[in-house]
């Protein structure tokens, strides 16, 4: 199990995730040509975008250096991260930047290019993730130790779910302090200025941690891998497990609920407690439920996320704090477990294809939940949690009733 790219996933994943809060808020600050849809689908077109590259992952790494393709993407990720830097107009104010979006008071042309960006970066992230997690780190480690590389990959993938937003939030508010500090209205020109600067501070660091990850990738010796004679332009190699569908959908459902919590406890100290809550599951995986099946511990993570959504209509300190240390033990769990699930649903030879349907669904339904809470908040407010509370009860249902049954029905190993 080569470390380095380990450390890689949590960088790129960490780079991606850390633009997740911030975008919207900019979005809302300075374009308000742009309706809630625009602003929902710049947010989360990176989720759809995840897929438009995987099905030419499997011809890409057996005609090109596989090593060379992933650093090829973290460079075009590099690069997409910097455009949105570079898509931000400055306009001086008495305390630094105030900002608007390239082209926004026609809302056309201008949003036409933020969501190209946005789209183009997930379909690198995706490329990028698929290629690193699936083939690179499998290929490094030894036969019985694929698994536990795997899983590994996985975990620092998720914590970088907190770690991101935890570095954009932690820039935004050293610079709403500022902003105060200095006497000006932390509810207006100094609200929007500090979302500015931790914007175009998140691009740059997210462009640094991606050129970072590839030059972790480049330090990494790979062994020789003869190519296979005959290998298509499209397949789904290394991209989507087809008998793992009903899988697919269910974590997907489950993500969108945490989408939607993450989108709307956009605080540092969400975070912080997010933080403690995947601690906590990756501690309770280890001790309490170690001799649990996959599908026990898979059942609890996602009944731990309903009982995080119910803690948002408690209220109250309590309820506030405990929320997210609950969502990131339910979100733990369940990411740990579904990705057992679909590696024993696979064909040993296919452990790659599996890995990546899971990268796929979590990120879908990521980033679908951040659609839903990024449109629903501005008008609809009060219904973004009931909402939440009815996706994360049908994915309970659906485990319970369905998906349980049908993958020991269905499982290969």
């Amino acid at each position: 199990m080569n470390y380095k790219l380990l450390v890689s996933c949590l960088l790129v994943t960490v780079a991606m995730y850390a633009q997740l809060p911030l975008l919207p808020m900019l979005l809302e600050c300075v374009a308000p040509s742009y309706s809630p849809v625009q602003v929902a689908a710049v947010a989360a077109v990176p989720g759809v975008g995840v897929f438009a590259l995987g099905c030419f992952s499997s011809f890409l790494v057996q005609h090109y250096r596989r090593n060379m393709v992933c650093i090829a993407s973290l460079i075009a990720l590099a690069l997409c991260s910097y455009a949105l830097f570079y898509l931000t107009v400055t306009v001086e104010t008495p305390i630094g930047l105030r900002l608007r979006i390239f082209a926004s008071a026609d809302g056309g042309a201008g949003w036409l290019v933020l969501f190209a960006v946005r789209f183009v970066q997930g379909a690198v992230f995706g490329l990028a993730q698929m290629v690193l997690s699936s083939t690179l780190v499998i290929d490094t480690c030894l036969s019985p130790r694929r698994t536990v590389a795997n899983q590994t990959a996985a975990w620092l993938a998720r914590f970088a779910l907190a770690f991101g937003p935890m570095l954009a939030m932690a820039l935004f508010r050293y610079r709403e302090r500022f902003v105060a500090a200095v006497g000006i209205d932390a509810g207006g020109s100094g609200y929007v200025d500090a979302v500015g600067f931790a914007f175009r501070a998140v691009t740059l660091v997210s462009a640094a941690l991606c050129v970072v990850a590839a030059a972790l990738v480049m330090s990494v010796k790979f062994p020789f891998k003869a190519p296979e004679d005959i290998v298509p332009h499209i397949s789904t190699d290394r991209f989507f497990l087809t008998q793992g569908k009903w899988l697919f959908v269910n974590l997907a459902v489950v993500m969108a609920s945490v989408g939607m919590l993450l989108f709307v406890g956009s605080t540092i100290e969400f975070f912080v407690f997010l933080t403690f809550g995947l601690l906590l599951a990756l501690i309770v995986e280890r001790t309490v439920l170690l001799n649990a099946g996959a599908s026990v511990v898979a059942m609890s993570g996602v009944f731990l996320v309903l009982i995080s959504v119910l803690m948002l209509f408690l209220g109250g300190t309590f309820a506030t704090l405990c929320m997210p240390l609950v969502l990131g033990c339910g979100a733990g769990l369940t990411g740990t477990r579904f990705l057992a699930l679909f590696i024993t649903l696979s064909p040993h030879c296919r452990r790659g294809t599996a890995q990546s349907t899971f990268f796929l669904s979590w990120e879908f339904g990521l980033y679908s939940g951040v659609f839903i809470a990024s449109f629903m908040q501005p008008c609809y407010d009060g219904y973004t949690a009931r909402l939440a509370l009815g996706l994360s009860f049908a994915s309970l249902l659906m485990y319970a009733v369905f998906t349980r049954k049908w993958y020991i029905a269905h499982k290969n190993r």
